[in-house]
């Protein structure tokens, strides 16, 4: 057991340093700790060394604490990126916001100009006919 602990941890060490795979090396670390546990229980029992099985759990526990710095790395820069996009949103969304204001007021702007210009048509048209009215009661 000490040497697969030991076989382990020396492939969960190179995988540990990759970056972006580094976390993949927790499942051979973990598995690792226990297989060096195991062997180190067992060589106690048997009077064995234990030399191989200790190597062993030490590589693992150095790949298991690389391996979670991954993990945390890798959550620190996934939670800044998401901030980021949020605040771009954000602002892209308020910038949206406010030429929409604007278009709407423009639009108003137009509408009041051309409800304005109807009424003024309304009253010239209302003179005239008014003016038409006379004549025609004159002749």
């Amino acid at each position: 057991m000490g040497v697969a602990s030991l076989v382990l941890g020396i492939l969960a060490l190179v995988i540990a340093w990759v970056p972006c795979v580094g976390v993949y090396a927790l499942i051979f670390s973990i598995l690792g700790v226990i297989l060096g546990l195991c062997g180190m229980s067992k060589a106690k029992k048997t009077g064995e060394g234990k030399g191989i099985s200790i190597a062993g759990f030490v590589c693992n526990a150095v790949a298991t604490a690389i391996a979670i710095w991954w993990f945390m790395v890798v959550g620190a820069a996934v939670s800044a990126t998401d901030k980021a996009i949020k605040e771009v949103s954000e602002s892209e969304a308020a910038k949206s916001l406010n030429e929409l204001s604007s278009s709407v007021k423009d639009l108003s702007d137009s509408a009041k100009a051309a409800s304005d210009a109807a009424n003024d048509a309304a009253k010239a048209a209302k003179s005239g006919l008014s003016d038409a009215l006379k004549k025609f009661g004159q002749d």
